[in-house]
């Protein structure tokens, strides 16, 4: 089994056999119950695009991707998300494609995303973001309340940006 989707249940945990899908790549959580990203996923080691739209991830910690090193694409568009935090020094190095449109987030730090390659964050309320600008190609930040953009180094590679 390469892809799973189980979008549109009522699901807020997975069965830890899930864990022993190894060529699993692809994994559709969207619209459950989810109130965290799933800890089997550190088992699915072939997994790189997870999808968890439309669930109830209000806090997320960072630390808790730098444990899944296989996920490239992270989509946590409609969540609520209120609150995005790295408390560990080791930086995310693996997840180039992030999606947090219409959540509920005031500020965002993502300095330690250091392969970012796109970022949408349409439709919060942001009024700083901070990026690591080494990889960045895409930025979609339109309809927040920005104040503060700091991006760093100059993201050389950037071909698509939108801040309106």
């Amino acid at each position: 089994l390469q892809t799973l989707s189980l979008d549109g249940n009522h699901l807020s945990l997975l069965p830890e056999e899930l864990g022993g899908l190894s060529q699993l790549n692809s994994l559709g959580l969207s619209f459950n119950n989810f109130s965290h990203i799933p800890l089997v996923l550190e088992r699915l080691c072939a997994v790189d695009k997870l999808a968890m739209a439309g669930n109830r991830v209000e806090n997320l910690e960072l630390s808790t991707l730098v444990r899944m090193v296989h996920l490239r694409n992270i989509d946590l568009r409609l969540n609520g998300l209120r609150c995005i935090k790295c408390e560990t020094p080791d930086p995310l190095n693996h997840v180039t494609q992030l999606d947090l449109r219409d959540n509920c987030l005031d500020s965002l730090d993502l300095n330690s995303v250091c392969n970012l390659e796109t970022l949408n964050c349409q439709r919060n309320q942001l009024g700083t973001l901070t990026l690591s600008g080494f990889t960045l190609r895409m930025l979609l930040i339109g309809s927040n309340r920005l104040t503060t953009v700091n991006i760093y180094p100059v993201p050389n590679q950037l071909t698509h940006m939108d801040l309106s």
